[in-house]
């Protein structure tokens, strides 16, 4: 994902955040990435691509009481002002977690989800249990598949 992506997605608020210090030294750190050229194709395994719903939900408040960031990570995003984490973590007081990334108003996943990926690209979902669906329709119980 390049600046380019951030800003064609998120819009003034990206342009700001890569500016500003800390937050955009620790944004083009954590954010920005270049496609590996020796990649021939991709696999996602359980990718949530979109998000999940649960994690804004009561379930995913609770997850998200119960995960503390490791010292040393809280510390580098602590000096980054809360507006700013809130726009790349996707919501949600205080610092993020892996709950509050699956949020589906994650900024980052909207930008990755924006992104086309040049190798051949396949995704293995899981689609829950019981009578089968079509893909679409189907689930692993947290994230929908969106086909």
């Amino acid at each position: 994902m390049t600046r380019e992506d951030w800003e064609r997605v998120i819009g003034p608020k990206a342009t700001t955040m890569f500016e500003s210090e800390p937050s955009g030294k620790l944004a083009s750190e954590y954010l920005l990435t270049d496609l590996d050229p020796k990649a021939k194709r991709v696999v996602f395994i359980c990718t949530p691509h979109k998000g999940a719903d649960m994690a804004d939900q009561f379930l995913g408040r609770i997850g998200r009481s119960l995960i503390h960031l490791p010292s040393k990570l809280a510390g580098n995003l602590s000096s980054v002002p809360e507006a700013e984490r809130i726009l790349f973590t996707g919501g949600g007081k205080g610092m993020p977690t892996s709950v509050s990334s699956l949020s589906p108003e994650n900024a980052t996943l909207k930008v990755m989800s924006s992104v086309k990926v040049e190798p051949p690209a396949h995704t293995i979902v899981g689609t829950g249990w019981g009578a089968k669906k079509p893909l679409k329709e189907s689930s692993d119980g947290v994230v929908a598949n969106d086909g």
